[in-house]
């Protein structure tokens, strides 16, 4: 560390003779990571005299982002001004010379438009446009963008030269420092990716064509690559990076430009040493190298110990995250009675010629009479060399203490101590059970080490759902009722509490087992693991599975409708793509086909066991607090049906959006300006294809995310909110009227959505006034979520938006705040609502506002934020707006709407984004969408496009949507499908879905209105249509959308066929043909512009048709009024129903088999002005009479009818009126 200190110093007192580049990094180096101005401002100094005499536009890029960088570190924006000429001549020759070839920024042979010379050029342009207000260089930083996007991408990734498809060594730069891109951004992630497997052995190499010393690895690259990887939250990969560079400097006592020892060609490295001589030593390398190892001991600080030349890492409890294992942790984290405990840490610098001993300390040792325990070396599996060591087995209530010490030469490193309890699981023994107002209460003895009673209260809440209150204190009371059997009476249905057993049964009205708890093999019904000093850490509930019992349930799942057989966990998570059993949004709600629910009422992490451990046991499994170990659940007897109500009575029922959120919805991530924007509403106006909704996800800086792109305006302090009016939109920019296009949009008939994000971003380095200035504000507030030790938490670097702060939305003065920079979206632009991504951003030991811990947040973070923004959205207009969110827990319906995350674009995904929801509906979160065919990767092909467009349209939420920018246009517009795949008639049928959608709309919010009473979902699993027909119980691949229709989209690639499952009774195709008898599985052709859909015997459709009523027809995007409402009527026997919209509407319709016909009543008020009613599947009618037995007039064709006639065409017959009060008898022909 020394030598690199000083040879740090050493290239320092040569700052007026480097490279313009090198004294550049130097100077970020000495201001960002040191707080050393002084030779910067020399630096600074000599070069602007430079920038103003010479057109160098590396040396001019390179000055500006050195300008900008001094001015964010010293707060010296002011003294800027001596530089402004200056300034504005470098900008003036980036201007000029950005899109000429020029040499490359580090390897000066050849010329060319180098990804590398505009990263450079886009920071220095960064600098002038946020220090100096410099408009022009705003305009010039968007058009190199647009530059790259537009021909420097190939395969998703950037590439490093304007025409050719190669990516060079460099390519992080492009990200960190310069800003051009984030991070994080896909086309980095991908080309980056390419740099791993082409470019790197050990260290990095600049090309593939490279052939300078034999193709030789660059310790620069090597660290820039590194530096790139600690800002994007690789840590790891960042270590092994700079522990190539840091053997080469400690092998050759140097960093040359070139490690010859790596070289591809050896050949070529001999004879260039023979011919140039060795290469140089590099400068550039030694900053960088310094640069990256600075950054990632900031970021790695978390749980190191020791002093700057050897520190120890050690995290033994890791993230808390069930799926993310850190290398560094304990295993397990929290050891139980019997388990082998291991130890890992890491040491920094690594040396393998270094000694680690853990020292261990039970109970009660003290350290000069500690176990050591040597540590032995090896390798992560992210391949990062680590010291592991086995502590032992520890007994129950054992209290262990460990600390590591490392010794390196002469440096020796301790660590801080480490203690655990070893804990145990243990069966709650009953002392006594009491008789309680409306229910029961079980005592239990005190666990090991305590002296108060844990206990459970049976309660009993609207009429018939058991709540179960587990809680620890107060002393032991004898049974007040001796006699008393221990019933609890829910209903129709009887809980019995067994007072020496604990054992629980509950019956229904015919005395018919529903539940019980699991009493076999002497199993205790509930178990709680402890630690011997009387804390409680986990419950668990103990209860019997059936051989032939279903569970369903557990919130939004990809893999499976079913879960016996498996174990199904309640932890909130970010899974991108493939997410299988790992879900955004669980609900610890388990629903029996035996016929009750059991639902876990805490945010805490919990797992349901379907049978794993014991094929005839279903556990369920909860953390709780040890400072208040309290917990509830609630057992919900009945159907499912009655299950998802009661659920919803507990946890809310489902808040009803507004009409026009059941329309059709256009998004992509691709649509990054006002006039890109506005040519895809012109576009679906153009082809007459319905929208009623847009998401603009790229509209916002990505700093504050609340301003839009390019705009101009002065930062203010953080407490203080813009108005509309404080910002100016250039034209040149990307947005130069919001307020317009969306008033425009709006005249379209399309809602508008804004992209969000629950942080206040990490910038990696890079400056920006009002952010900067907010992140100030919240932390002085308080206004963030913070770790246990008051520091504000930031999220991990495995996580979405690395390093961020994260709003904490329990704090009113933060819910204040936040939104008060984002009413003039609302109030003065004229914004219907937020895409509230993310959320899942929670990790370990932290602390809210109202006291709650991350362990509790966790889960429930998502519906804290999400419900702000609703509240806030609702307040402002007046409930006329929406939330689409991917995150939530239990409750989320209270907050509509959700989609399900991000997919790839494939037939495999297709399906298990069905699953999700099936799986969403079956856990109380009825108004869920997903992106039809897919948003990630290329196109989907077209087969794909139209089958997800047709399974959507009977969807909840019908939405499309695509990632990011790409070498080709990746929306998922049926405009650019159709083009992109050669298929016009991808078009077409998309228009007829879409068409459709619209058509249905009046069913869709009518079946919504019933949702958000009742808590039973749009789209229904089979098994929770008809949870007493044994043969629905895992059909997954169709469903019931509202009361009425079965749907079963064709979900396998080829396929024009589908092999439907129809319950009892008759069901009629919903777009002709004759009935089909249910109880059977039948086979339907499914054309690839078909989808079966089945109309159930019995029922009413409500339909918004064109004048010539064709389904699909054409009506428009409109969703305030009808151009022919129309009831659709399936009767074999009888039908009552009841159709509402928001009209005003509230007409009850009623049919009934008379033995010469059909008799049909209409009843209550109605918005349209004439309703048509569509009798389907008649045999033949002979006459229709009125209530005064009347003849209505019979016309040819249904689209000439009038109020008072009828007509029968393709077996349908209809009947218009322009009176909600009529009746008919329809007369059927012998």
């Amino acid at each position: 560390m020394n030598d690199v200190l000083g040879q740090l110093d050493a290239i320092r007192a040569r700052l007026d003779e480097l490279d313009v580049r090198t004294a550049a990094f130097l100077c970020y180096l000495d201001v960002k990571m040191k707080q050393r101005y002084d030779g910067c401002e020399t630096y600074l100094r000599r070069l602007a005299v430079r920038v103003e005499e010479r057109e160098d536009f590396l040396g001019s890029a390179f000055w500006l982002w050195a300008l900008g960088e001094y001015a964010a570190a010293s707060g010296g924006a002011d003294a800027l001004q001596e530089y402004a000429g200056a300034a504005r001549k470098a900008v003036a020759v980036i201007g000029r010379e950005w899109n000429r070839p020029h040499l490359h920024w580090l390897i000066p042979e050849g010329r060319g438009i180098f990804l590398g010379n505009l990263a450079v050029a886009a920071g220095g342009l960064r600098a002038a446009g946020l220090h100096l207000r410099d408009e022009e260089a705003g305009r010039l930083l968007r058009e190199i963008r647009e530059f790259v996007f537009t021909g420097m991408m190939h395969q998703g990734g950037v590439v490093g030269v304007l025409g050719s498809r190669e990516i060079t060594g460099d390519i992080g730069v492009a990200a960190v420092p310069f800003g051009l891109f984030n991070a994080g951004d896909l086309v980095m992630v991908n080309a980056v990716d390419w740099v791993e497997e082409h470019l790197v052995d050990g260290g990095v190499r600049f090309s593939q064509h490279d052939t300078r010393y034999g193709g030789c690895v660059r310790p620069d690259l090597t660290a820039l690559l590194a530096w790139y990887y600690s800002e994007r939250g690789n840590l790891t990969r960042a270590a092994k990076l700079l522990d190539r560079v840091r053997r080469q400097w400690e092998r050759d006592g140097k960093l040359a430009e070139y490690d010859t020892e790596s070289a591809v060609v050896p050949l070529y490295a001999r004879y260039d040493l023979e011919t140039s001589g060795p290469p140089r030593e590099s400068d550039l390398a030694c900053i960088v190298y310094e640069i990256a190892r600075l950054n990632l001991e900031q970021k790695s600080a978390s749980g190191a110990a020791g002093g700057p030349d050897l520190r120890i890492v050690h995290r033994p409890a890791g993230s808390r995250s069930p799926y993310i294992k850190e290398a560094v942790e304990r295993f397990p984290r929290d050891p139980e009675e019997g388990d082998a405990v291991t130890v890992s840490v890491r040491t920094e610098p690594y040396r393998p010629s270094q000694k680690v001993v853990v020292q261990l300390a039970a109970d009660g040792d003290d350290w000069g009479s500690a176990v050591s325990i040597p540590m032995e070396p090896g390798v992560s599996e992210d391949g990062l060399p680590v010291w592991r060591a086995e502590l032992g087995r520890f007994g129950f209530g054992s209290q262990v203490a460990y600390r590591f010490v490392a010794t390196d030469e002469q440096t020796t490193a301790v660590s801080e101590p480490h203690t655990f309890r070893v804990r145990g699981w243990r069966a709650l023994e009953p002392a006594s059970l009491r008789k309680r107002e409306g229910g029961a209460e079980l005592i239990f003895h005190p666990f090991e080490g305590s002296a108060v009673y844990p206990r459970i209260a049976f309660t009993v809440e609207n009429g018939r759902s058991l709540r179960c209150v587990f809680d620890v204190g107060g002393e032991l009371e004898a049974a007040d009722d001796p006699a008393w059997d221990g019933e609890v009476v829910a209903g129709n249905y009887r809980l019995r509490v067994d007072a020496e057993s604990g054992h629980l049964v509950l019956r229904d009205a015919q005395g018919r087992i529903v539940a019980r708890t699991y009493d076999l093999g002497g199993t205790a019904p509930f178990e709680a693991l402890t630690d011997g000093d009387g804390a409680v850490h986990k419950l668990r509930l103990n209860l019997r599975l059936e051989p032939d019992e279903r569970m369903y349930g557990t919130g939004e799942r990809y893999a499976d409708l079913e879960y016996a057989g498996r174990d199904v966990d309640h932890y909130v998570f970010n899974q991108y793509r493939s997410q299988g059993m790992r879900t955004y949004i669980p609900v610890p709600l388990a629903i029996s086909s035996k016929g009750y629910g059991l639902f876990l009422h805490t945010g805490m992490y919990s797992v349901f066991r379907f049978g794993t451990r014991l094929s005839d046991r279903f556990e369920a499994e909860v953390d709780v607090l040890p400072d208040r170990p309290r917990t509830e659940w609630y057992l919900f007897p009945g159907a499912p049906s009655d299950v998802l109500k009661a659920y919803t009575d507990v946890t809310g029922k489902p808040a009803l959006p507004p009409k026009w959120a059941f329309g059709p919805w256009m998004s992509s991530n691709n649509w990054d300006s006002q006039a890109v924007t506005m040519e895809q509403v012109e576009q679906t106006v153009r082809h007459r294809i319905p929208a009623t909704v847009i998401v603009l996800e790229q509209w916002s800086d990505e700093a504050t995310f609340y301003i839009f792109n390019d705009c101009q305006y002065e930062p203010k302090p953080g407490l203080d909110a813009h108005r509309y009016e404080d910002f100016r939109f250039p034209e040149w920019g990307r947005w130069p009227d919001p307020k317009r296009m969306v008033e425009d949009i709006h005249a379209q008939g399309i809602r508008v959505l804004l992209w969000q994000i629950p942080v206040i971003k990490f910038m990696e380095g890079l400056p920006h006034a009002q952010r900067d200035e907010d992140e100030k504000t919240a932390l002085e507030h308080g206004l963030v979520v913070r770790r246990a030790d008051g520091e504000p938490y930031r999220i991990p670097p495995y996580e979405w938006f690395k390093d961020s702060l994260v709003p904490d939305f329990t704090n009113p003065l933060t819910r204040k705040w936040w939104f008060g920079k984002r009413r003039y979206l609302i109030e003065d632009i004229g914004v219907d609502g937020f895409k509230t991504d993310g959320g899942e951003c929670i990790y370990g030991d932290v602390v809210f506002h109202d006291g709650r811990s991350g362990l509790e947040m966790r889960n429930l973070y998502p519906n804290e934020y999400v419900g702000a923004y609703h509240a806030f959205a609702k307040e402002l207009t007046g409930g006329d707006a929406v939330t689409f969110s991917r995150a939530g827990y239990s409750g989320a319906q209270n907050y509509p709407l959700h989609w399900a995350g991000d997919e790839r674009s494939t037939f495999e995904a297709f399906r298990s984004s069905v699953i999700a929801g099936l799986t969403s509906g079956m856990s109380g979160l009825p108004f869920w969408g997903w992106d039809l065919a897919g948003f990630h990767g290329d196109i989907p092909i077209a087969e794909l496009y139209v089958r997800s467009a047709q399974m959507a349209a009977f969807c909840p939420v019908m939405q499309y949507h695509a990632e990011s920018k790409g070498e080709f246009n990746q929306d998922r517009t049926p405009w650019n499908v159709a083009e992109r795949t050669g298929k016009p008639w991808v078009l077409t049928l998309y228009k007829r879905y879409a068409d459709l959608r619209m058509n249905l709309l009046a069913y869709i919010y009518d079946q919504a209105i019933k949702t958000s009473r009742t808590g039973i979902p749009l789209m229904r699993a089979m098994a929770l249509a008809y949870p007493d027909d044994p043969r629905c119980a895992r059909l997954k691949e169709q469903y019931m959308f509202g009361d009425a229709l079965l749907v079963a989209p064709v979900v396998e690639e080829g396929r024009t066929v589908k092999d439907v499952y129809l319950p009892a009774g008759l069901w009629l195709p919903l777009f002709g043909g004759d009935s089909v008898l249910g109880g059977r599985m039948v086979r339907v052709e499914a054309a690839i512009e078909d989808i079966p859909v089945f109309q159930r015997q019995d029922s009413v459709v409500a339909w918004n048709l064109p004048e010539d009523y064709a389904l699909p027809g054409d009506v428009g995007n409109r969703v305030d009024g009808y151009v022919n409402l129309t009831f659709s009527l399936f009767v074999r026997e009888r039908l009552d129903e009841t159709f509402e919209d928001d009209l005003g509407s509230r007409v009850r319709i009623q049919a009934e088999r008379t033995p010469d016909g059909l008799h049909v009543r209409l009843d209550g008020r109605c918005a349209a002005p004439a309703v048509t009613i569509v009798v389907r599947d008649v045999p033949g009618v002979r006459s229709v009479t009125d209530g005064a037995s009347r003849d209505l007039r019979r016309v040819e064709v249904p689209h000439v009818l009038q109020p008072g006639g009828y007509a029968v065409q393709g077996g349908d017959l209809y009947i218009k009126t322009d009176e909600c009060a009529s009746e008919w008898r329809i007369h059927f022909a012998s």
